[in-house]
Formats: structure tokens, sequence, C-alpha cells
């Protein structure tokens, strides 16, 4: 099952503060046109047996149309990282934010940006310690996607996975 974050409406503000790498997180979701700004994480649901490894599970993050929303700069990157559920309460702790865990299973990750806004990038998210909480068996948490300048912080979306202690 795809779930995409545009399906949800979600207010909230975090802030990422990982040594100057992610800046603040504020984020607005709501049903769009098909045309317009969308994040979604391919699988969504992944395998608790491989996500408490230290490799973590991977999925695949998707972004299309970000240039659409106010504020996205090519030049600013894309930041992926992981965030337990109290991202969505303002939690300014919620999302993994240490800079030496760049590009680590959890995140944060750090991918370059064009002018259509359009990319994917393979990433792998834990089970376990996450930000200040913990994503665990059964557990609802968050992928965030933003632009990687803490100058000028935009939250592109929020994408909830889940982990399945079947699997």
């Amino acid at each position: 099952m795809l779930i995409k974050n545009r399906a949800f409406r979600v207010v909230a503000s975090a802030a990422l503060v990982g040594g100057g790498i992610l800046g603040a997180l504020a984020f607005s979701g709501s049903a769009a046109a098909t045309s317009g700004p969308s994040t979604t994480a391919t699988p969504d649901i992944l395998p608790n047996s491989t996500a408490s490894t230290a490799t973590g599970a991977t999925t695949v993050v998707k972004w299309k149309h970000l240039n659409q929303i106010p504020g996205y700069s090519k030049s600013a990157g894309i930041a992926i990282t992981e965030c337990n559920a109290n991202v969505l309460t303002g939690d300014t702790a919620a999302c993994n934010q240490n800079p030496s865990n760049l590009n680590a299973p959890g995140g944060p990750y750090i991918h370059g940006a064009n002018a259509a806004g359009t990319g994917h990038m393979s990433v792998a998210m834990v089970e376990g310690p996450v930000g200040d909480g913990t994503c665990s068996d059964g557990t609802v948490c968050y992928i965030s996607v933003s632009s990687a300048n803490p100058s000028a912080p935009v939250s592109y979306g929020l994408i909830p996975i889940a982990f399945n202690p079947g699997a």
C-alpha cells in the first residue's frame, strides 16, 4: 500500500538543527491536484527483520513538482531524515539530525535538487531510537523531506512509514 503525504492534512513544526545541516521544518500537506507537489516512499511498510539491523530497511523516496512550493530552491538541495511520531506535535528533536550520521541509516541524507523539483533517492530507515523517541514494531513514523538550507528552511512533506513486526 502506497501512502502519499498529500492524503493527509497536517500542520506542525519542528526544528532540525543538525550542526547547521538542517533548518526548521514547517509543513502543511493537503490533497492536491495530480500535477501538484508530492512526496512518496516505496515501500512504506518496512519489514522489522531488516529495519532492526544496523543497515536498516531500504525504501525509495520520490518527490515531484517541489518547484511549485514557495521557497523551493534547487541550490539548497533536498534533506531526508527519519522522525518519530512526535514530529506531528512540533517536537523539535523528533527527527534524526546528527551531522555525524549524514547518509547513514535513519538519516539525515542530503540529495541534489533540480529546477523541476523532481527526483528520488534510496534511503535506509531504522527501527529503534529515532530523534528523541522510538520507531518500533507496529508504530507509524515519518520521513521528512525538506530543503537542506538552514538559512531558508522549507518543508516539502512528511511521509508516513510503518514497521511490520511480522516481516
